[in-house]
């Protein structure tokens, strides 16, 4: 039931966009909501279209390429959050040193 909710969520979302985001993001949506909600399924769903793909090899090859892809933005964003993160850190500390200043003075 909550796979189904979050694909007719991802349909609203982009209700007024163009027709591949329209079609594309309550796939993805509902699909990351089954891994999130039913991952053993998933997961038993995964091996199976997993071993119909082994029986094609370019299907299986190009599968693996798109994986290692994600596997790498995946990192990439870690990595951008984690910089982000240490910026705010370190601005919030460098104002609250600033505003600690100011009360030390009066």
């Amino acid at each position: 039931m909550y796979t189904v909710v979050a694909a007719m969520s991802g349909s609203i979302l982009t209700r007024r966009r163009a027709w591949p985001i329209r079609v594309l993001t309550p796939a993805m949506v509902a699909t990351g909501a089954a891994w999130l909600f039913i991952p053993i399924t998933m997961r038993n769903v995964s091996g199976l279209v997993w071993e119909w793909e082994r029986k094609v090899p370019v299907v299986a090859d190009k599968h693996l390429e798109v994986r290692g892809r994600v596997e790498e933005g995946v990192v990439e964003v870690k990595k951008a959050v984690e910089a982000s993160r240490k910026k705010v850190d370190e601005g919030v500390r460098e104002a609250r040193e600033v505003v600690e200043g100011w009360v030390k003075n009066q």
